[in-house]
């Protein structure tokens, strides 16, 4: 978050030689890397690719760049770190020192790529006891790896600033919080960080009458479909929806909470994919509830709500009506691909919450047996209603 108020406000961000002072002089027996894991890992980082350029490593500060999938090393530690001060470690001792400052920032995954940067240094100066430490550290690394059988549900949220009275878009950042951070939260830390006498942080909707020379944040949830490619849903009229593919400059989580994006696609989907992305989302949703190893009561209860009581969901039933009625009636309209997948999908939702309330039955106590109770009617409606009307024998083959 640091360079977005770096961008708004234009404050001096980090005192530069005496925080990387810190970073190599006490790392790591005392220093900030428990307040500021990221920026120390990062400094270590920045002081390592100077050295490089300062012995003259084949491919210096650019091939350590690549090797971690960083932009430029060189140019982007916000310490500013000079040539000289790289100098007061040995090369080895200043690598060692980066791969313990990324151990405590959770970043593991950089270390051996870190580590086959620096061995081939090693090699050709033939320290052999040095190649020893570096191959336990990364078998290490990989023992640690392979315990975490899985990576964190960070919480990622786009940030856009718009200006003036057309609302121009002028910057948009990515940004990366611990799981299950409300957007209200991150909106908070926000309006503290820079205030609401330069900026108006508007959420997720844009202001109707904006004044000119104002900059506006508009702050939404954002779902990571890779490291470095995430998705944002915008309703859009008529029941259709756009959807913009973000691409990062870097892949996240990074060593900073914070990339900038710098590719933008659009696609709209009419109301038919709206209604499948909604149902597949949905049939998701309780095959992750079934498949959580030990059972996730909570979780399981959610999705089962979410899919079977008419209280919070009466939409498999309007979608069937919406969407596939016509076809029931002998309409003669264009049955295309996305009916077909919808059909299927609200097939799949029956079968995926009778299996999930099958596996509620067993996993709750008497306490819970009303809640149980209502699911199961809920469940009961939704089938005798919708069963008939996705028998396939009542659909017409494709007409053109």
């Amino acid at each position: 978050m640091v360079l977005l108020f770096g961008l708004i406000v234009g404050h001096g961000l980090l005192d530069a030689i005496a925080y990387i002072q810190i970073c190599l002089n006490t790392f790591p027996t005392k220093s900030h890397s428990d307040r500021h894991p990221a920026e120390t890992s990062l400094c270590m980082l920045h002081a390592v690719a100077l050295q490089s350029e300062l012995i003259d490593i084949p491919g210096g500060a650019q091939a350590l760049s690549s090797a971690l999938n960083r932009t430029s090393l060189l140019y982007e530690c916000l310490c500013e770190l000079p040539p000289e001060s790289s100098k007061k470690l040995s090369s080895f001792m200043l690598f060692d020192a980066a791969a313990d400052a990324l151990q405590i920032a959770s970043r593991l995954d950089m270390i051996p790529p870190l580590c086959r940067f620096v061995e081939g240094v090693l090699v050709k100066g033939k320290d052999f006891p040095a190649l020893v430490h570096l191959h336990k550290r990364v078998a290490f690394v990989y023992q640690q790896l392979m315990v975490q059988k899985r990576r964190l549900d960070f919480s990622h949220f786009l940030v856009q600033m718009h200006q003036g009275c057309d609302l121009k878009i002028i910057k948009r950042i990515i940004f990366v919080e611990p799981p299950c951070t409300p957007l209200s939260d991150f909106i908070g830390q926000v309006r503290d960080k820079i205030g609401d006498d330069r900026v108006e942080i508007v959420g997720d909707c844009l202001p109707q009458n904006p004044q000119d020379g104002k900059v506006y944040l508009k702050v939404s949830f954002l779902t990571a479909l890779e490291n470095n490619k995430f998705v944002h849903c915008v309703p859009s009229g008529g029941g259709q929806r756009l959807k913009l593919f973000l691409t990062t400059e870097d892949a996240l989580p990074s060593l900073l909470p914070w990339s900038c994006v710098r590719l933008v696609e659009e696609k709209m989907l009419s109301p038919v994919e709206v209604a499948l992305e909604d149902v597949r989302s949905t049939v998701d949703r309780l095959s992750s509830a079934i498949e959580s190893k030990p059972t996730n009561l909570v979780l399981l209860q959610l999705a089962l709500q979410g899919s079977v009581l008419a209280t919070v969901n009466a939409g498999p039933e309007e979608l069937v009506d919406t969407f596939l009625k016509p076809f029931l009636l002998g309409e003669k309209i264009s049955y295309t691909p996305e009916h077909n997948k919808l059909r299927v999908f609200l097939r799949q939702l029956l079968k995926k919450a009778e299996a999930a309330l099958d596996l509620h039955e067993k996993s709750i106590s008497t306490e819970h047996s009303a809640l149980h109770l209502q699911l199961k009617e809920g469940f009961a409606r939704l089938k005798r209603t919708m069963s008939p009307k996705l028998d396939p024998k009542l659909y017409a083959t494709p007409t053109s």
